[in-house]
């Protein structure tokens, strides 16, 4: 017999204690990566270059317009590089969390889940730096290559424009798993419509105000489509849909 511990009220205070913890602990890793990787950046960002077709080898064709931006650019890949690597340990908190009270089938969706959301959307990610963008670069340098003018690239631009990919997919992953999670806890149910809302909000806003300069115009639609798409993977997830039908499915197992 399987029950569902969520839906117990006696232990609902222990169980919000208990993602309080997992939460600390994530907080803590995730400033110590940030440490770890502060100290990687420069090299890091200078292999990453190496890869993209504008270098030549030489960056002559790349600047540094804007001081301040590169800097800024910095602490942004150091913040992104750190969440991508908390994600792995995300996912073993979270499901060593959840297993003991789920279903078999919910703990089989959230699973896949936490593992396309903290393992391949990552793996996603490095291909992307290391294989897709540049060569995207490259089929844009050469539409616009001519012998006769020389061109020079921002640098920061290019970083940008990968970061703002970079972002949306992070974002999306965790707003998949919030969601998720929250559904199988029953705070999504039962009408409990406004703790939805918040998380879409919150996940829209992030990634609007996140989203590079180099994608204006496109910043709403791309916000408002990638939470969308992390709202009806979450909605794919088979629980009861009220905790009255789950209790009297619980009285007939027992």
């Amino acid at each position: 017999m399987e029950t569902n511990q969520y839906f117990n009220t006696s232990s609902y205070t222990e169980h919000i204690a208990e993602l309080y913890n997992i939460i600390r602990k994530l907080s803590i890793f995730f400033a110590l990566f940030c440490l770890y990787w502060s100290f990687q950046i420069s090299e890091i960002m200078n292999i990453w270059i190496d890869l993209i077709p504008m270098s030549n080898g030489t960056y002559e064709n790349l600047a540094i317009y804007g001081p301040y931006e590169w800097l800024n650019l910095r602490w942004s890949l150091i913040l992104l590089i750190s969440l991508v690597t908390t994600l792995p340990l995300l996912s073993i908190l979270l499901y060593r969390f959840s297993r003991s009270g789920l279903y078999s089938n919910e703990r089989t969706w959230f699973m896949l889940v936490l593992i396309m959301c903290t393992t391949i959307v990552p793996l996603i990610i490095i291909l992307l730096w290391l294989y897709g963008f540049p060569i995207i670069f490259e089929l844009s340098d050469s539409t616009v290559n001519s012998e006769n003018i020389g061109i020079r690239y921002d640098a920061a631009a290019l970083f940008s424009i990968a970061l703002g990919i970079t972002w949306i997919l992070v974002i999306w992953s965790f707003t998949i798993i919030i969601l998720g999670l929250a559904r199988l806890m029953g705070l999504l149910e039962v009408g409990e419509t406004r703790f939805r809302y918040r998380i879409l909000a919150i996940s829209t806003g992030t990634l609007i105000l996140t989203i590079p300069s180099e994608y204006d115009g496109l910043r709403i639609i791309l916000s408002v489509i990638t939470i969308f798409l992390a709202d009806r993977i979450s909605q794919a997830i088979p629980i009861l849909s009220k905790k009255t039908d789950f209790v009297s499915g619980n009285s007939n197992n027992m």
